[in-house]
């Protein structure tokens, strides 16, 4: 036989629910809120010398990769080939679109041709990759535009970012609302059921006091009855 949870079992799934999500948003917000600035940090090194961006390049976190404007990989650091599963030999020989699925290609090209070349940088968008092994994740990624000594485009810079987890994150957050919202509708349930002395045939309402079952039941004729014995008749047969 199925146990049927109690109004307190199920007020405390609802209050670990609600708790497990807030903490989920405030977890996201903080991760959200660190991205943005290290993303800012990184944008603006970029707008300085090349040799001054070098070093940050060398040892930030993101993964950082240098571009021809015809999509030819030029440079990168170990973050970037290692979020790719690529060796430094094998991205040397590659370009932006091996790594990037069709669908994402036109996109692309209206951001650097809309974007970049016209602002000198791209705002903070969001495509796909595609490791060695075939695995397709989600990115975000700004793009900068480098210009020769002539001041004419050159090619281009991308801070880029594997944003797996926080997509995870993200449907995990869905998932509880789900679960909470489902939790919810069988306390409404439960909130339906009439608790009834099984010896008094008195009933407790919400406010702990007791009313006679007619008079409980004309006021709520949405309720279906829930025996047990009333704390009063507890005492006395104890």
């Amino acid at each position: 036989m199925t146990h049927k949870p109690t109004y307190e079992d199920l007020e405390r799934q609802v209050k670990t629910l609600e708790e497990v999500i807030d903490k989920t948003k405030r977890d996201h917000d903080e991760k959200l809120t660190r991205e943005a600035a290290e993303h800012k940090q990184a944008q603006e090194a970029l707008r300085k010398s090349e040799a001054q961006y070098r070093l940050l390049h060398d040892g930030m976190r993101d993964a950082c990769v240098r571009a021809g404007l015809d999509g030819t990989i030029r440079e990168f650091n170990d973050a970037y080939a290692q979020m790719l599963g690529y060796t430094s030999g094998e991205l040397k020989t590659m370009n932006l679109a091996d790594i990037t699925p069709d669908k994402w290609h036109a996109a692309e090209a209206a951001i650097i041709e809309n974007q970049v070349l016209q602002n000198g940088s791209s705002d903070l968008y969001e495509k796909e990759y595609r490791r060695k092994d075939g695995t397709v994740f989600p990115v975000e990624l700004r793009v900068i535009l480098l210009r020769d000594q002539d001041g004419k485009p050159s090619g281009i810079w991308a801070i880029v970012r594997d944003i797996t987890e926080r997509r995870q994150m993200e449907k995990d957050r869905e998932m509880l609302i789900v679960e909470l919202q489902q939790v919810m509708k069988k306390v409404r349930v439960l909130g339906g059921l009439l608790p009834v002395c099984a010896s008094c045939r008195n009933i407790r309402n919400d406010e702990e006091y007791l009313k006679k079952v007619e008079t409980y039941i004309t006021q709520n004729p949405e309720t279906s009855r829930n025996q047990g014995l009333c704390p009063d008749c507890r005492n006395r047969t104890a």
